[in-house]
């Protein structure tokens, strides 16, 4: 087992990699209480924390749940993914408030992972506000675009996604409930760097009512005149709103 873990340090990808894991996983317990152990040390790197979650996932042992939860809390991303998805293949209820808490993760492949383990534990959100992280954690529009108005405030929280897929996905998301208290969060996507976001928050804003898009645009660029001009936004298309 030393042996294979030690391997693991060195290859940290490939077709190598995948054998010593499967390995590890097929030893079971002796491996995992020896992973634990390298896991918990500080010189432990990406990589082999990543491959650790994961093999600790295909094992299935609740005895690896607590750190599990620490790697939830990696600085790496995809640590964070690896160990949401081995707390939904072990399937013990005692992770559900490790996941809850990762809904807000920063990444949205993370959140995404997290939902899909909350999913496997079979979790019920059980306030209004969980409900929305978990429809955005899983990316389901439609079930955002259902709740309606009281789906807006959460949609704006995560406007500014480093993701520019979820950016376009909120704007549209927010034309699709209609409600004009979107119109500021719509307004701001027009500056956002990335044309098809600006594009779609265009979009939508053409449907909405003139007034309140003017407001927004007058609040957003500190501007008076009547007749506004977003050709001078980046991608926002050359529409003028009079």
């Amino acid at each position: 087992v030393l042996y294979l873990a030690g391997l693991l340090l060195k290859n940290k990808r490939g077709h190598l990699q995948e054998d010593i894991k499967e390995a590890l996983i097929q030893i079971g317990s002796t491996a995992q209480l020896l992973l634990i152990k390298e896991l918990k040390s500080q010189d432990s790197d990406t990589d082999f924390r990543e491959a650790g979650a994961e093999i600790l996932g295909n094992i299935g042992d609740s005895q690896a749940l607590d750190i599990l939860a620490e790697l939830l809390e990696d600085k790496d991303s995809s640590v964070r993914k690896a160990a949401a998805r081995a707390l939904g293949q072990i399937r013990d209820s005692q992770a559900i408030i490790h996941l809850i808490k990762k809904l807000k993760d920063e990444d949205n492949d993370v959140r995404l992972d997290v939902a899909w383990a909350l999913e496997q534990l079979a979790w019920i959100p059980q306030t209004k506000e969980e409900r929305m992280l978990y429809l955005i954690a899983k990316q389901d529009w439609d079930g955002l675009v259902e709740i309606g108005a009281p789906a807006i405030p959460s949609l704006i929280g995560i406007a500014k996604d480093e993701c520019v897929f979820i950016r376009r996905f909120v704007a549209r998301t927010l034309g699709r409930i209609g409600d004009k208290q979107a119109t500021p969060c719509l307004v701001r996507l027009l500056k956002d760097k990335e044309h098809c976001v600006a594009q779609a928050a265009a979009e939508v804003l053409e449907r909405f009512n003139y007034k309140s898009v003017l407001e927004a645009l007058k609040e957003l660029l500190g501007i008076t005149p009547l007749t506004v001009e977003i050709d001078n936004l980046p991608h926002a298309g050359g529409t003028i709103i009079q």
